[in-house]
């Protein structure tokens, strides 16, 4: 799957610009975005900061509300700390991990327990974010955190990533 998920990115980078305006290359872009994305479910976790890089926040906040694709939202669950605002991903992965989905639950709960690792309260300041998606997102990870129905691994994770989005 690496192997695809590497032709995948040298066709688009390799491609030829068009003189196509703006507007008539939002939808390629976003469709190629979409496609790096799935072909990178298994990637590793270099290709995958890589590719947050290279599509923006943008895509993989998208691919992570896609309902009924599956291997996008895993794929954007796991690129999800390498997006330049990481912090934005947390409430729908917060959603993500109430699931049922036995990928995608677990998956999601230790990616939010990894971006509440990584913020700090500096850095909170100085880039301005919004607090609240942060305090709804910690709201929803510690409700599932006491929940008799999740996964114990789901829940120690949502209950480290509540403790330390708390703070």
């Amino acid at each position: 799957m690496a192997s695809r998920f590497r032709a995948a990115c040298a066709l688009i980078l390799l491609a030829p610009l068009s003189g196509a305006s703006g507007a008539a290359r939002a939808t390629p872009a976003r469709a190629d975005a979409q496609a790096l994305l799935r072909a990178a479910v298994d990637a590793d976790e270099l290709d995958l900061a890589a590719l947050s890089a290279r599509i923006g926040d943008e895509p993989v906040l998208a691919a992570l509300a896609s309902r009924p694709e599956i291997a996008l939202q895993l794929a954007a669950l796991r690129a999800a700390p390498y997006l330049a605002n990481p912090e934005l991903a947390l409430p729908a992965l917060a959603e993500i991990a109430q699931g049922r989905d036995p990928d995608l639950a677990p998956a999601a709960a230790r990616r939010a327990f990894q971006i509440a690792q990584m913020l700090e309260l500096e850095d909170i300041a100085a880039r301005e974010i919004e607090i609240e998606p942060l305090r709804e997102a910690e709201q929803t990870l510690n409700q599932l955190s006491t929940s008799n129905i999740a996964r114990v691994d789901v829940r120690l994770y949502a209950a480290e990533a509540a403790h330390l989005l708390r703070k």
